[in-house]
């Protein structure tokens, strides 16, 4: 009977702690959102995505930021 009332109450602590976790990540998700230029995501698709440098920028995130803005070409 003990066996059975620690597990249910190990249960719902668990499953109290995973909803709580999950509203603070919700709300993280919501509160922290950073928008995209629509552009900038255009051109990271037509990039290989490797981040090898070539073009003379740290990754191709940076590098297709810079060419939505017009300082690269």
């Amino acid at each position: 009977m003990l066996i059975t009332v620690t597990m249910i109450l190990a249960a719902l602590v668990l499953a109290l702690s995973a909803i709580g976790v999950a509203c603070i990540l919700g709300w993280a998700n919501r509160a922290f959102h950073v928008e995209v230029d629509p552009k900038v995501a255009a051109l990271l698709e037509a990039l290989p995505a490797t981040n090898c440098g070539g073009c003379g920028f740290v990754g191709c995130t940076e590098y297709a930021e810079a060419v939505a803005r017009g300082a690269a070409e």
